[in-house]
């Protein structure tokens, strides 16, 4: 069930309770990514190619491919990710303000700075089409895309760029993911998957995200409560044709250390089929 690959992104492993960003060591990560049964690991910081090359030996060891990785600049961060085998790269992702949109979460573009987004992005994602791999923008609050109108607006206007579908990312948004997946303009256009499950409350948290009036964070797969169903949304995406990697995303373990979170969000989804 589901021809799609799984894969761990280490943020979980970076990002302890009231400590901030860990440096983590990336062999033990790899291990405990592994051992939990996923493919694939996400969030490896690459600092040159020599760099790259001696990290994707590192997970190889364990059986892991590294999926998306980044760089400082756009053509890097392709060739880096044709040289791991990767089908699909993410590009830099763009805020709001530079368009000049208020930068605060949930604010609107106007038909004009859209238009500037796509100027932005139609060379970029066309360098990438090059070089061998399909470009996704990440859905994500405080980014050009936030909602699912927001993707279909930025993808009808770049027609090789695809969509990073971040389901928590949407839900904190205000959206129903599942929407991105049954709209005929989005479902065929999807990139790559980051699989998260999203408390939404009111207040200011600690640790978390968002406004004074509203915030949201990330939990372990089922423990949202945002009403996420993930059995429908994983079906919804099988039958979108979707092949490539689904990365499991948690920004910070909530009730379980990090390896635990990890093996627990896997067994969920073995749960499910996946």
């Amino acid at each position: 069930m589901g021809r799609f690959r799984i894969a761990c992104h280490l943020i979980l492993f970076w990002n302890l309770p009231n400590e901030g960003r860990q440096e983590i060591v990336l062999e033990e990560a790899f291990a405990s990514v592994a051992r939990a049964g996923y493919e694939g690991v996400e969030g490896v910081q690459v600092a040159s190619a020599d760099d790259l090359v001696e990290k994707a030996v590192l997970a190889r060891k364990y059986g892991l491919q590294i999926v998306n990785t980044g760089a400082p600049d756009n053509d890097t961060r392709f060739k880096y990710n044709v040289t791991l085998g990767n089908r699909a790269s993410g590009l830099r992702e763009l805020t709001k303000r530079p368009f000049g949109a208020p930068q605060r979460f949930r604010s609107h573009l106007t038909d004009e700075q859209w238009q500037r987004v796509a100027d932005e992005l139609r060379p970029v994602a066309r360098r990438a089409v090059e070089l061998g791999v399909k470009p996704f923008h990440h859905s994500h609050m405080g980014q050009v895309i936030e909602t699912v109108q927001d993707a279909r607006r930025l993808l009808g206007l770049v027609p090789e760029l695809t969509l990073l579908f971040d389901c928590g990312h949407l839900a904190a948004a205000g959206s129903d993911p599942r929407d991105a997946l049954r709209d005929p303009a989005l479902r065929t256009r999807i990139g790559h998957v980051h699989l998260k499950d999203t408390w939404v409350g009111e207040g200011k948290p600690a640790p978390g995200h968002g406004t004074d009036e509203r915030y949201w964070h990330f939990e372990e797969l089922g423990r949202g409560n945002v009403g996420t169903d993930f059995a429908a949304l994983l079906s919804d995406l099988d039958a979108t044709g979707y092949d490539g990697w689904v990365s499991v995303e948690q920004d910070r373990p909530t009730a379980h250390e990090p390896e635990e979170a990890a093996r627990l969000n896997r067994e969920f989804l073995k749960r499910l089929g996946y």
